[in-house]
């Protein structure tokens, strides 16, 4: 089993076959897949992290009866609050400007935009003045698509700047 995204097939797919092996790749996508879907498609099983990735493959020509989907699973009882003084909450919230008493709000991913962001961006917007004092951070993985995502956006709802 590999995990990666379709532009690994050669390491996922054809370096396992070549000694054979059936491998069964784990998948997220990257954009329009644009390139290996004949060896996809010859697979006799792929995970995906979410029906929304499912769809993608299925969108961009891989067979549907072989895609399952394996959400991506944490131990949420390893998520614990903080207090606002740890040296680690404070070192981040200085290095992102946003003092001790605002809210901050927090997407973290790959592409922000597969997470959900737009509509957070969308609804902060409606309840603006309703809402306590706030900011919404984004983490994202730098790639020239999430650079193009950010481009379209950033006059709307956030600051580029930071």
């Amino acid at each position: 089993m590999g995990i990666g995204y379709w532009g690994h097939t050669p390491h996922l797919v054809l370096h396992p076959q070549r000694y054979g092996n059936v491998p069964i790749p784990w998948l997220v996508a990257d954009g329009y897949i644009a390139n290996y879907q004949e060896v996809l498609n010859e697979l006799p099983l792929i995970l995906v992290t979410s029906n929304w990735f499912k769809e993608m493959y299925v969108r961009d020509g891989i067979k549907a009866s072989t895609i399952e989907v394996l959400p991506v699973g944490c131990d949420t009882t390893s998520f614990n609050p903080f207090d606002k003084g740890d040296p680690k909450i404070v070192a981040v919230r200085e290095s992102l400007g946003i003092p001790p008493e605002q809210l901050m709000i927090l997407t973290v991913g790959g592409d922000a935009a597969s997470k959900g962001a737009q509509e957070v961006m969308q609804a902060l917007a409606i309840i603006d003045g309703k809402a306590p004092n706030w900011k919404y951070v984004c983490k994202v993985w730098p790639q020239p698509r999430t650079k193009a995502q950010n481009l379209l956006v950033s006059n709307k709802f956030y600051r580029s700047d930071l």
